[in-house]
């Protein structure tokens, strides 16, 4: 009977504990102080570049897709540069920028669906823009990756799977928007 009690007194003891350390929330450390430019939302809310959905405009229709592609591009990277509280990282650098042009006309259906297309946005005047080459560094923490390693650089495939941007002819030129949703 002795050995029940005191069983039962042990575990309560430990849930009790237990209970005690779930309530306490870790104290930040002293050295990690978050850039004053960068928000840093709950832990598991990273942000990645394409949750960045502004359409960037280009009016210039002498323009190819390619260096439409290219220049609106340019203009999604150099906003990533800009201080913003919608994210938690900012670009500090990037550089040797690359796309690829895809004509969602000669997309596969499998590629249309991965890319998340709709019929509208299928046809002659629209394209799926990849940024196939760059690298950059950044401030704050970006998803999947985390922080930056202090002086390294990351490049395209250290973002996992990108879904693309859509690119579309206009009266007055070209615009692109990131494929999140």
């Amino acid at each position: 009977m002795k050995r029940i009690v005191c069983a039962l007194g042990l575990a309560v003891g430990l849930l009790m504990l237990c209970a005690c350390q779930a309530s306490v929330q870790p104290s930040p450390s002293p050295s990690a102080s978050p850039d004053p430019e960068v928000s840093q939302p709950s832990q598991d809310q990273y942000s990645t570049f394409m949750q960045n959905t502004q359409v960037y405009t280009v009016e210039d229709t002498s323009l190819t897709p390619e260096e439409a592609a290219q220049q609106l591009m340019t203009q999604f990277m150099d906003d990533l540069c800009q201080p913003s509280q919608e994210r938690t990282f900012q670009i500090t650098q990037y550089k040797n920028l690359r796309v690829e042009v895809l004509p969602t006309m000669e997309l596969k259906a499998d590629a249309v669906l991965g890319y998340g297309l709709t019929a509208d946005e299928v046809g002659e005047m629209s394209w799926i823009v990849q940024p196939v080459e760059y690298q950059f560094q950044y401030s704050g923490t970006l998803s999947p990756i985390g922080e930056c390693p202090e002086g390294e650089w990351m490049t395209e495939e250290d973002q996992g799977t990108v879904r693309g941007f859509f690119m579309e002819k206009t009266e007055q030129g070209y615009t692109l928007q990131s494929r999140y949703r």
